[in-house]
């Protein structure tokens, strides 16, 4: 299937020392006449500075995990949680690319 990339955003930031929830991110509609198993890779980013774990990043579908099948007009949603320990500062970033594919089964 093809494959596109998506940027998790960068604007506006997290709180250190909180979990931030981005509910609804994005979704991956099937439009075509079969069965999609839908695959985002990587679905964890952890951003480490001194030893210490500063940011961890996981991207959630909404009705299974990790792997989701989506079939012909229905769609799949997609979260974002974002913990930052104490440890993060205005410095602290993470600027990666996930990969959404989807093959028939």
């Amino acid at each position: 299937g093809d494959a596109e990339d998506h940027r998790i955003p960068t604007s506006g930031g997290v709180n250190a020392d909180a979990i931030t929830v981005f509910a609804d991110l994005f979704e991956v509609r099937n439009q075509g006449t079969q069965d999609v198993d839908v695959q985002v890779t990587p679905l964890s980013f952890i951003e480490s500075s001194g030893g210490n774990t500063t940011l961890i990043v996981l991207v959630v579908p909404q009705s299974g995990f990790p792997n989701v099948t989506v079939s012909p007009g229905n769609a799949e949603t997609y979260d974002v949680l974002v913990t930052a320990t104490d440890d993060a500062t205005t410095s602290t970033s993470l600027s990666e690319t996930i990969t959404v594919s989807g093959e028939a089964p």
